[in-house]
């Protein structure tokens, strides 16, 4: 009979220790992730006269122009001070009427995203009837890594090819003189070397004089004529 009662108060031991001991452990709590971080519109103004552009700038238009996309002027690869310009265009439209506005300019990271409208001429507006080159210009004082253009539509515009930024080259020679109102002359080792100009170069002429001795830059464009930048007296 003692056996037997040892018996049961071990077992009661038992159980009552076991009903003491540390249950199954909780699992941890799910770590709570912070939301995305919101998009911020940064400092930025759009530059609708392109003669307000840097020179060099107005430069490399004519050649960029005829092609739908955008290029970044950045200060890590031009002299921009500290500004960022960055050229958005069309592309070739056969008439007036056409027109690019800014919707958005937003950064999240290190990238900024700009949303643009592409406005077209409705039917029966009365337009010029010739091609135009609808650009805009987006200028901000903060470099950023990446950038994206999209319309209003979702469409991306793709940066336009590093290929298409013409090299700017530089020479010496003779002035020989205008060939006619959009095209001059110069003596170049003795070889002579037809220039186009830009319309803001068109008064130039008048500060020349046949042999004087000059040096100038220039490009090539696609279709390998040669490109007046910039021509001053030796």
């Amino acid at each position: 009979m003692k056996k037997y009662l040892r018996l049961v108060m071990a077992a009661a031991l038992v159980l009552t220790l076991t009903g003491c001991g540390p249950g199954p452990e909780e699992p941890d709590p799910p770590e709570t992730q912070d939301p995305p971080e919101e998009p911020t519109p940064p400092a930025f103004q759009t530059v609708e006269d392109a003669e307000k552009l840097p020179g060099y700038i107005q430069i490399f238009i004519p050649a960029l122009k005829e092609h739908r996309g955008y290029h970044v002027f950045s200060p890590a690869e031009y002299e921009n001070g500290e500004d960022v310009f960055i050229l958005i265009f069309a592309g070739e439209k056969p008439t007036g009427g056409y027109d690019l506005r800014v919707e958005t300019v937003e950064a999240q990271d290190d990238t900024l995203r700009i949303v643009i409208e592409e406005v077209e001429p409705k039917e029966g507006d009365h337009v010029i009837q010739v091609l135009t080159y609808p650009m805009i210009v987006v200028q901000l004082d903060q470099e950023f890594q990446h950038y994206k253009v999209v319309n209003t539509e979702g469409v991306v515009l793709e940066p336009l090819p590093p290929g298409m930024i013409p090299e700017i080259r530089e020479e010496a020679g003779v002035y020989q003189g205008l060939q006619d109102s959009s095209s001059l002359e110069i003596l170049v080792n003795d070889q002579p070397m037809a220039l186009r100009f830009l319309e803001h170069h068109s008064a130039f002429d008048e500060l020349l004089n046949f042999g004087d001795e000059v040096t100038f830059q220039y490009y090539q464009n696609e279709h390998g004529q040669n490109i007046l930048v910039d021509i001053k007296v030796k």
